[in-house]
């Protein structure tokens, strides 16, 4: 739950920071073909992110892909200071680009944590600590960009996925999240005569 809150603080407050910074630097006017370079450029790593993940899992992928994230998102902190307008093109790339992958990774590790029972149990709670966190993310990112300016958001964003990042790890790390009573099935068939619903 605590990661499905960062994770949306981060995307509501990545939303408004990326489009103020890119404003900032350039003409409404070029915000059309920005938003077009970033719909293809989101495509391209949807395509990879999704082949990583059925490749490699979920439980890898989805900590990795937050610090790297993270890390950009510091890189993008320090080029606003030297190039400001490179970097307004880069971060809008990245929100764009990276926020449908990180979020179809956190989902996917999700879905292959719990069993269905658990999850019609669970999922609800995380969404809602997701929706609290969207709320918290405008919040937090209007505070900081009024404190500290709008580079600092960016700052902000970095350190939201660093700790989604460091949460997941220490998820991943814990194994199979279903309770001790909930066996994993072996077999398609044992699935099914355990839940009828399939």
């Amino acid at each position: 739950m605590a990661v499905s809150a960062l994770m949306m603080a981060h995307q509501v407050a990545g939303k408004a920071s990326r489009d103020a910074i890119f404003l900032s630097q350039f003409r409404t006017s070029d915000l059309p073909a920005m938003v077009t370079v970033a719909a293809i450029a989101s495509v391209a790593v949807s395509i990879v992110g999704s082949r990583t993940l059925v490749r490699l899992g979920p439980h890898r992928i989805a900590p990795v892909a937050f610090a790297l994230s993270s890390v950009l998102q510091c890189a993008e902190w320090l080029l606003l200071g030297y190039r400001p307008p490179i970097a307004a093109c880069v971060i809008y790339l990245h929100v764009v680009a990276f926020g449908a992958v990180l979020l179809s990774g956190f989902w996917s590790a999700m879905n292959e944590s719990f069993d269905p029972r658990s999850a019609k149990e669970l999922f609800g709670r995380i969404s809602g600590m997701g929706t609290l966190g969207g709320l918290c993310g405008g919040l937090l990112a209007e505070r900081v960009a009024a404190w500290f300016g709008a580079a600092d958001v960016v700052l902000l964003l970095a350190i939201l996925h660093g700790l989604c990042a460091v949460l997941l790890w220490h998820v991943a790390g814990r194994g199979d999240l279903r309770p001790p009573d909930q066996p994993r099935e072996a077999r398609p068939i044992d699935a099914m005569q355990r839940y009828p619903f399939l």
